[in-house]
């Protein structure tokens, strides 16, 4: 699952899971990807963006998440990962270069 939702369904899916990947980018790294996106739709639409929804608002509301983030996303939360991962696999990925048999998706 890629985010947040209620803080209920996101507990309800980290013990349904089997595999949990926590992607720990440096916030100036996120802020760039999402200020990319912005400066990128304004000559085509980004991939899997919902119809009729704002490129503007979704930025805005995605720099205020992120203001926000290190509130949960932090040593905190990988602590609890660690202890819920038993008899899961727990990746943690720290950078785009990390090779971790994954690929992150991200346009250049």
């Amino acid at each position: 699952m890629d985010g947040f939702g209620p803080i209920n369904n996101f507990y309800q899916r980290l013990q349904a899971a089997d595999t949990l990947i926590y992607i720990d980018l440096p916030y100036p790294l996120s802020y760039w990807f999402v200020t990319k996106r912005l400066l990128k739709a304004l000559w085509q639409r980004p991939e899997g963006w919902p119809d009729g929804s704002s490129v503007v608002k979704g930025t805005l509301q995605s720099y205020k998440t992120l203001r926000l983030c290190s509130r949960f996303w932090n040593q905190a939360l990988v602590q609890q990962l660690n202890e819920l991962a038993d008899g899961k696999s727990l990746h943690i990925i720290t950078s785009i270069k990390q090779p971790n048999g994954f690929t992150l998706l991200h346009n250049s």
